[in-house]
């Protein structure tokens, strides 16, 4: 054992072996003293360091990170990664932390707000938002461009006009109400579908080709399904669907409705 600790650089003061199960007494090379049992750290490889030193090298580096970064702490000593720290950075800016997120890397909230709002700021900000409404037939009203998260006038090409952020149009989005009125016609496009075939869309509101929407068959059987599985794959009631592979008739009576009271 005095080989193993030896080459750990520390020291056994311990003056008897007890055996492999018992508690030791050491000193490391910096003069922390500790106990570790035998079986643990010579065949298992625990505990082969010596929590002092290790607490040590933490406070030195977490130390560091704030002189790195010009930062002041205002509320020391420094007592572990779990404690809380008020610390002042190098624009003034105060603001209380966790040692971990310090050590994660995490620095002053209100700079990384200020950085943020500096990377909204486009140089061309303004032409960009004006090209993007000319390709959709429109006009961006504004007369100047500040960030990409503030709002901005728009016009498009059926003269709604709107507000909207920078960040939204750049996106992809546009006219609101040219959008409701897709979706509305896309509704009446699945109620069409349902006459067609004899029967009803009983959904008021159409969210997208995914989204399911509930359907009543000529037999008077409600299910949902997708705008999608209906006009793209042509599929309809499933009741229906099993009605007309099975002649059993305790299995038609469970899936059809007619005739029932």
């Amino acid at each position: 054992m005095h080989a193993t600790v030896t080459a750990l650089g520390w020291r056994c003061l311990s003056g008897t072996w007890a055996g492999y199960n018992e508690r030791y007494e050491f000193e490391c090379e910096k003069g922390h003293r500790f106990t570790r049992n035998a079986m643990a750290l010579l065949y298992r490889g625990e505990q082969a360091r010596c929590e002092a030193c290790d607490a040590d090298e933490i406070e030195a580096r977490w130390l560091a990170t704030i002189t790195d970064r010009r930062g002041v702490l205002l509320n020391g000593p420094f007592s572990g990664l779990l404690k809380r720290y008020r610390l002042r950075c190098a624009e003034g800016h105060e603001w209380e932390t966790t040692g971990e997120l310090i050590r994660r890397g995490k620095w002053c909230p209100e700079c990384g707000r200020v950085k943020s709002a500096e990377c909204n700021v486009l140089a061309d900000g303004l032409a960009r938002l004006q090209a993007i409404a000319l390709q959709h037939g429109g006009r961006c009203l504004a007369a100047q461009y500040t960030r990409s998260r503030d709002h901005y006038p728009f016009e498009c090409a059926k003269g709604h006009r709107w507000k909207a952020s920078g960040q939204m149009v750049v996106t992809g989005h546009w006219c609101p109400k040219c959008a409701g009125l897709a979706r509305r016609l896309t509704l009446e496009t699945m109620q069409a579908i349902a006459r067609e075939r004899g029967g009803l869309c009983l959904s008021d509101e159409y969210r997208g080709a995914h989204v399911k929407l509930t359907w009543e068959c000529h037999r008077g059987h409600v299910w949902q399904s997708s705008p999608a599985n209906v006009k793209n794959k042509g599929r309809w009631c499933p009741n229906c669907a099993f009605l007309e592979m099975t002649k059993d008739p305790k299995k038609r009576l469970k899936w059809d409705y007619e005739g029932r009271d």
